[in-house]
């Protein structure tokens, strides 16, 4: 699994105490969502049960009677239920707070105190919380866990007549992650989707495909299967943190080494002419013939849940998610999941990392772009001599030229990773240093074009 880059250490928040506790520090903010919390749970307070799947009903009850639970604790339920399946960060001034079975599961994840305050159905209501500005510590270690995290966020400022309005603003998942901090800048961190396809007619033939998505970088590619074995190297190939499956998907021996990373999805949103309205709807085109999968259901069933789920999970259009590549198996040598593994091609067998590897005895590249390409081209090894001339032609036109070669490492060294860069810009989340960096980027690019450009 390609672990997320860990943050710097921080330490671990105050956590709102018990009358019996000691509180050490409470700041000016922190205090105004204590405070909130007070009004949301008063101590004593009863309610039956809540309609909430990762909760036992205690009683023949479904749902809480609206009028015990406060405005706040109505709207938490609320979005709780439209996110059943994640952790829910629900923002209270300075703090996320976490409550009930998302704050028992999450507290030893997350290495923060479990605490409790006032009651619901005759017992104390767990909480836990971390502070806002320690979020992609926590973020983090949830996701190193295989969790998915909901942040709710504050949309509008306390003081007003009831709670504060809130909404979820992004789903971060294993195989969705953006942010700088939490990536490894040289590995590629997909999401996969395996689709399976009963063909009308075909008595009992079955189409498969297995389509990836790079949502830092956009890059998007889609691989007609041929078999369980053909899955599994492909999974080996790109090693995705999340892999989506149909929720009543029977996960074959093949892939039972992959079932930690599976993700159940409905099954509906695997319906191959659904899917297929999303990639029209999002490319804008009339058919999908340009993209090689204009009569393969399986490939635009893959495709398209991957896409409607990255659109959901980031609040987004994937504006910087402009293509579709089709894989051929027939053009690449495939290599089986043991023959990646005991060639050592991407991580050592003494200890797993990529130090003892074969990339990383290969890898001497000048940008994290180049490194994580170089890691697609090892893995997906060519057979067609068209496009291995091509590279070969490539590769010697800069070897033998030692000092225009240099030139453009060093040159190269100075740009950052604008692949990332761009998807952060697209999707919103771009910082002022990012837009900095990628402006500093466009000024050096023209110059490093030319000496690239064939003579005339």
């Amino acid at each position: 699994m390609n672990t997320p880059k860990r943050p710097p250490k921080t330490a671990k928040p105050t956590r709102i105490a018990q009358p019996s506790e000691t509180v050490e520090t409470i700041s000016s903010n922190q205090a105004g969502g204590v405070a909130e919390a007070a009004e949301a749970i008063e101590p004593g307070e009863a309610v039956e049960t809540i309609e909430w799947s990762s909760v036992r009903p205690k009683t023949g009850k479904t749902s809480p009677p609206r009028d015990q639970l406060t405005p706040m604790m109505r709207q938490y339920f609320t979005i709780k239920g439209e996110h059943p399946n994640v952790l829910l960060f629900y923002r209270m001034g300075d703090f996320y707070e976490l409550f009930l079975e998302d704050a028992r599961f999450a507290a030893p994840i997350l290495e923060v105190t479990l605490t409790s305050r006032g009651e619901l159905g005759g017992e104390p209501i767990p909480m836990c919380g971390i502070p806002v500005h320690a979020l992609k510590t926590y973020l983090y270690k949830a996701l190193a866990a295989g969790q998915r995290v909901a942040i709710c966020e504050q949309m509008e400022p306390p003081g007003g007549k009831g709670p504060v309005r809130r909404e979820v603003v992004r789903v971060v998942t294993p195989g969705t992650v953006i942010d700088e901090d939490l990536l490894q800048p040289r590995t590629g961190n997909y999401l996969g989707c395996l689709a399976v396809i009963d063909l009308k007619g075909g008595r009992g033939r079955k189409e498969m495909a297995l389509a990836a998505i790079e949502l830092s970088t956009g890059d998007f590619e889609v691989t007609p299967l041929t078999s369980w074995d053909h899955a599994a190297s492909q999974l080996s190939r790109l090693e995705p943190p999340e892999i989506l499956i149909p929720e009543d998907f029977p996960l074959p021996t093949e892939l039972l080494n992959w079932e930690k990373r599976m993700a159940r999805h409905g099954h509906w949103a695997f319906d191959p002419g659904h899917s297929a309205r999303v990639l029209r709807e999002h490319f804008q085109v009339e058919i999908l013939d340009g993209f090689g999968i204009g009569d393969l259901p399986a490939c635009q069933a893959a495709a398209g849940v991957l896409l409607e789920y990255c659109r959901q999970t980031q609040q987004s259009d994937l504006a910087h998610v402009t293509g579709l590549t089709r894989t051929h198996p027939e053009e690449y040598l495939t290599l089986d999941e043991t023959c990646r593994r005991n060639l050592e091609i991407n991580v050592s067998l003494r200890d797993g990392k990529r130090k003892g590897s074969l990339l990383e005895a290969l890898d001497d590249t000048a940008t994290p772009m180049g490194s994580r390409l170089l890691a697609q081209w090892i893995n997906l090894p060519l057979r067609r001599l068209d496009l291995i001339r091509g590279r070969q032609e490539a590769t010697a036109w800069l070897f033998r030229r030692d000092d225009e070669r240099e030139e453009m490492r060093e040159r190269l060294k100075g740009i950052p990773d604008l692949e990332r860069l761009t998807g952060r810009i697209a999707l919103g989340r771009a910082s002022p240093r990012d837009l900095g960096a990628v402006r500093g980027a466009l000024e050096r690019l023209p110059e490093i074009a030319t000496r690239l450009a064939p003579p005339l």
